[in-house]
């Protein structure tokens, strides 16, 4: 396992959610039939074996929080097995209290608790309903008392692109490890609000930004690569591009379904029917790393490690081999190398 890249995992432990924002990519938000956590986590586990693969695992949901002593049971067991290295907990905080981050605290591979938050209060609770933003905040004042990294987590489209500035300034004011910035992704709930992917100068003008508030004096050109943005602030502030992690990382749905990724909603197969290995080497997650497959300038591109967001293609053209909606070069020539 030494010197092995792990086989990660965003795995939705459940649809049930107590809040029904407006760009979710959830469709439903109640489960067909209770999750069968622990059989997952059994198959899950043993394609690791199989497959002499290490994980990290992202359990989001819905709200994996309104699973209560379940998702205690299964944090107890991913805290035990020695394919997991580590465990995240993506969470909108609405049930966290002293009580939670202290049962929380006693897993010792839950290094992570990222909170989703749009903007301040008037932008946020637009999104995710009246009243979300100070509630939030009340939890982040409990989670960072905590031993975890504490990460907001921000998805960005038209509504909310003013508020970088902002919500960074408050990520620094709350004493929180970080921020991830990502892009809205129209699938689900939320193609009801396509209009509000972002325009291929917002996008350059978001990572102009970024780098401005890092501080850091670096072209926009070169970030292009990549799909996401984790800054770290516990000592100075790092800059940390998340590139597509297609064949690397994926999504793992309540009843078995793996997906690409969360936002490419492809079936690749079924964990509670099929091994693990035939589905994370499915022939089209082949096809979609592969430039020659590719269309429009995505396919004649030359910039380095850069094959253009698929999902964003597949949400906003219907092809999931389609150029990156975007993508603001102007010539497919153009060439960068990415962040070290």
């Amino acid at each position: 396992m030494e010197g092995q890249v792990s086989l990660d995992f965003q795995w939705h432990l459940t649809n049930r959610c107590n809040l029904r924002c407006r760009h979710c990519y959830q469709e439903a938000f109640e489960d067909e039939k209770p999750p069968e956590l622990s059989l997952l986590a059994g198959r899950l586990l043993q394609g690791l074996e199989e497959l002499d693969r290490q994980t990290v695992l992202n359990l989001t949901g819905g709200e994996p929080l309104l699973l209560g002593r379940e998702l205690f049971r299964l944090l107890a067991l991913l805290d035990r097995h020695p394919r997991v290295l580590e465990v995240m907990l993506i969470t909108n905080a609405l049930l966290i209290d002293r009580r939670t981050v202290a049962e929380l605290t006693s897993f010792a591979k839950l290094t992570t608790i990222k909170v989703s938050l749009e903007g301040m209060e008037q932008v946020n609770d637009a999104i995710r309903g009246r009243g979300v933003f100070h509630r939030v905040l009340q939890a982040l004042v409990h989670l960072v008392k905590g031993p975890f990294r504490v990460v907001l987590m921000v998805t960005l489209h038209r509504g909310n692109l003013g508020e970088v500035p902002k919500v960074w300034r408050l990520a620094r004011d709350l004493g929180l490890s970080g921020i991830i910035f990502e892009r809205f992704v129209p699938e689900g709930r939320g193609k009801e609000m396509a209009s509000a992917v972002l325009q291929k100068e917002e996008w350059r003008w978001f990572l102009e930004e970024l780098c401005a508030l890092c501080g850091f004096d670096v072209a926009a050109l070169s970030l292009l690569p990549y799909r996401a943005f984790w800054v770290e602030f516990a000592e100075g502030v790092s800059l940390l591009g998340a590139p597509c992690s297609l064949g690397e990382s994926f999504c793992l749905m309540p009843d078995g379904t793996i997906f690409p990724c969360r936002r490419l909603p492809i079936p690749l197969g079924n964990l509670l029917k099929e091994d693990l290995t035939a589905i994370t080497t499915h022939p089209l997650l082949g096809k979609l790393k592969n430039r020659k497959f590719l269309r429009g300038k995505c396919q004649q591109c030359s910039v380095a490690g850069c094959l253009g967001c698929r999902a964003l293609a597949y949400a906003v053209l219907g092809d999931p081999f389609g150029e990156d909606p975007h993508c603001f070069l102007q010539e497919a020539r153009i060439s960068t190398t990415s962040l070290s």
